[in-house]
């Protein structure tokens, strides 16, 4: 069965931001991730844009997103992103920002 593959961060620059791939029935998305040497401890992992552990099973079509794990930062002034979902970027003064939500 065929999947899409999107990834960000470190592992873009090393794989590719998207990959079509071609995988076995019954594979999980754990399994597939540490055949292609991406850790799962450090990413949140979505399939068809829903947050799923690493022993979810793949489906035909399935869009496997792997979004790294960020950690610190600081702004002069607090950013009110209560409102934002899915896929944004919005500026903070001489910062750009992309923000992942997740539900």
């Amino acid at each position: 069965m065929r999947v899409t593959l999107i990834l960000y961060g470190e592992h873009a620059l090393k794989h590719g931001s998207r990959r079509e791939l071609e995988v076995e029935e019954g594979k999980r998305v754990g399994e597939l991730l540490r055949e292609l040497g991406i850790g799962t401890d450090e990413h949140h992992i979505l399939v068809n844009e829903k947050r799923v552990e690493e022993s979810h099973p793949l489906s035909e079509g399935d869009r496997i997103k792997v979004l790294p794990v960020v950690y610190g930062g600081s702004f002069a002034r607090p950013v009110d992103a209560g409102h934002v979902h899915g896929e944004q970027a919005f500026h903070v003064p001489r910062l750009k920002v992309f923000l992942y939500f997740i539900r």
